[in-house]
C-alpha cells in the first residue's frame, strides 16, 4: 500500500477532492486532517512544567519498556 500526502489550502476544494478520491474503486482511504491545531496557554504550561521537572529530577523518569511492563501487568495485556 502507498499512502500520499496533500496540503490544499482551500476548504471547498479540500472537500471536492476528498470527493473525488472517494469515488475512485482503487482508493481504500481518504483521511482529513487539520495540521494548524494550536496548544492552548494551559498545554503548554503543563508541559513547560514537566520539562522543567524532568530536569530537575532525571531520575525519576522512566523508560517507555518500564511503562508499558507495568501496563501490561496492570491490565493483563
Amino acid at each position: 500500500m502507498t499512502t500520499i500526502t496533500v496540503t490544499v489550502s482551500d476548504p471547498k476544494k479540500a472537500e471536492m477532492l476528498e470527493e473525488m478520491l472517494r469515488s475512485l474503486e482503487f482508493v481504500t482511504d481518504v483521511e482529513i486532517t487539520d495540521d494548524h491545531y494550536q496548544l492552548s496557554d494551559a498545554e503548554i504550561l503543563m508541559l513547560n512544567e514537566r520539562r522543567e521537572e524532568y530536569r530537575k529530577n532525571p531520575e525519576k523518569a522512566r523508560s517507555w519498556e518500564e511503562v508499558q511492563a507495568e501496563l501490561k501487568q496492570k491490565y493483563s495485556l
